[in-house]
């Protein structure tokens, strides 16, 4: 799973919207998977299964991944790379992939797939 350091933006009964440094364009908004009481300004851990993570265009992604290395295995092809900040990812898609080391791709997730964990390693 991949980690990313997060800051509760806002937060209501059902969700948490959420900001980082790898995801610089817009507050991100999550589904609470459980009753959990988080404030403004809490830092929390974002956790991305690989493949819950997909590639698109850099304008219309969550964020970028600088690639670097391509892990092609047939049916599936692995992306490690770093986001904007330095922070290391994997993704996955299907089948053979034509990337390169150095590619530049945006990347975005469906937030029903994203899992939110307190300072404590907690789900939230």
């Amino acid at each position: 799973m991949n980690f990313l350091k997060v800051r509760v933006e806002d937060t209501s009964a059902k969700t948490v919207v959420i900001s980082g440094p790898d995801f610089p364009r817009r507050p991100l908004s999550l589904e609470k998977t459980i009753s959990a009481d988080v404030t403004p300004g809490a830092e929390l851990t974002l956790g991305l299964r690989p493949e819950h993570v997909h590639v698109c265009e850099p304008a219309n992604g969550a964020s970028t991944l600088l690639i670097e290395v391509v892990e092609n295995l047939g049916d599936l092809t692995f992306l490690h790379g770093n986001t904007p900040v330095g922070n290391r990812i994997t993704l996955n898609v299907k089948g053979f992939q034509n990337y390169r080391h150095s590619d530049a791709v945006g990347f975005g997730f469906d937030a029903k797939n994203a899992h939110l964990f307190d300072a404590d390693g907690m789900a939230i």
